[in-house]
């Protein structure tokens, strides 16, 4: 084998189209036949073909079923240049998705190996799906427009074929000027029908690059204009609500019915929020010191002794802010953290003012809060301290904290207001 044949040489696949369609259906070859003749088809294509006429329909050299010899090498070939048609299409789409990202739009074949960052990569995963659906589309457009042109052509060619057999037939000599205007009226028919199928297509395909254009512009907005993950913190509690997604157009209004919804599903919900008096700082993904909130300086931002230059709009350079504040901003009420503020991803917008959870509000014993009727059961406690049965949830986390209590009766649905630390004198939860 000469030597050039192992350089990385690529060959057009167009030239070699019309060697591996079927002269019959014009679809790759599907389970190759040779006839005697020396012509390939499809296996269905031949054997439908001559079983009607027993004749090879590119020459008309009579065949029989049983002639018909399968070509596996071809199909094998076949596979082979998918295959490497395939590769060479990832190539390509990889190759130009790179270039655009570059901006070198002249250099297809650029062979510069550099390491691709995340973005990148799904960007290329995904354009290049879209990409090759897209062109895909199109080149279906395009077979079936060149199938219709083959066959408005075939159907002149027989047209003719029939005329002249049938001019051939009659008793006198035929006319050849009627012949000559009926073969040109023929073609004309065929010119005209192409022209028309060609209109089609610049229509078809004005109409998908339109929607391909309207597809991109949807799909593959700035970063500004996607959802945001961030964490929301309530200050001054163990409270962090993580994986929050804010759109551009939300505003700071929607932080407080996310909080709200959250701790009701969490089993602590929120008893106060205030409209007014609740501050929110926004601290950027790199303000933080190994994933730790810089409280003091968050402190400061939002009782303004740290003057923040970015709460007048964007991020802000240093300004007026100390080192420790760079990116951490006082979000004014009603604006849009999004679009006005270019919320990072990972940041943590954090809630400062007079937020309470109903597991911060005052408890208050049994004795209070139980009801003629009801069905509420209660867990009931013995506190080895004080000797003392039949106390409650509350008293025992309140009245006798740092005492060693032990479980007395679970689940119990008492009939009045049982807990017997008030009748101890030992509750602190009940009024004088």
């Amino acid at each position: 084998m000469d030597t050039e044949d192992n350089l990385p040489l690529s060959i057009p696949l167009l030239p070699l189209k019309e060697f591996l369609a079927c002269p019959i259906c014009m679809c790759e070859f599907d389970k190759t036949y040779i006839t005697p003749c020396g012509h390939r088809y499809c296996e269905k294509c031949i054997r439908e073909c001559i079983n009607r006429r027993h004749k090879c329909p590119c020459c008309n050299a009579a065949v029989q079923d049983n002639q018909l010899i399968k070509d596996s090498g071809y199909d094998g070939l076949i596979a082979m240049i998918n295959k490497e048609k395939g590769k060479a299409e990832d190539g390509y789409f990889n190759n130009l998705i790179r270039n655009a990202a570059t901006g070198d739009a002249n250099n297809p074949d650029d062979t510069i190996q550099r390491e691709i960052s995340p973005i990148e990569d799904v960007l290329q995963k995904h354009l290049k799906q879209g990409l090759a659906s897209f062109e895909l589309y199109y080149r279906e457009l395009r077979k079936d427009f060149e199938l219709r042109i083959k066959e408005a052509e075939i159907s002149i060619e027989v047209a003719l074929a029939d005329l002249q057999v049938t001019s051939s037939m009659g008793d006198e000599q035929p006319n050849q000027a009627a012949q000559d205007m009926a073969a040109a009226a023929r073609v004309q028919e065929c010119e005209n029908r192409r022209q028309h199928l060609e209109k089609e297509l610049e229509a078809c395909t004005k109409l998908l690059v339109e929607s391909y254009d309207k597809h991109l512009s949807e799909h593959v907005p700035a970063p500004a204009l996607l959802p945001v993950n961030i964490s929301i913190v309530l200050h001054g509690k163990t409270v962090t609500i993580k994986d929050v997604k804010i759109k551009p157009h939300d505003s700071l209004s929607i932080l407080k019915e996310i909080v709200i919804d959250r701790m009701q599903r969490e089993g602590d919900p929120v008893v106060i929020f205030p409209d007014d008096g609740v501050k929110y700082v926004l601290v950027g993904p790199f303000a933080k010191n190994n994933g730790t909130l810089p409280v003091q300086t968050i402190e400061r931002v939002a009782s303004g002794e740290m003057a923040v230059e970015a709460a007048e709009g964007g991020s802000g350079g240093e300004g007026g802010v100390g080192a420790g504040a760079k990116d951490i901003t006082l979000l004014p009420p009603g604006c849009h953290p999004v679009l006005e503020y270019a919320v990072k991803p990972a940041s943590s917008i954090v809630l400062i003012g007079p937020i309470k959870l109903e597991s911060e509000m005052p408890k208050k014993c049994f004795v209070k809060v139980w009801k003629q009727g009801g069905n509420e059961k209660m867990d009931y406690f013995t506190c080895k301290q004080c000797k003392i049965n039949w106390v409650c949830k509350s008293c025992r986390d309140f009245c006798h904290k740092g005492h060693k209590m032990v479980p007395y009766v679970s689940g119990h649905t008492p009939t009045w207001a049982c807990c017997h630390c008030p009748r101890k004198k030992k509750c602190l939860l009940t009024e004088n």
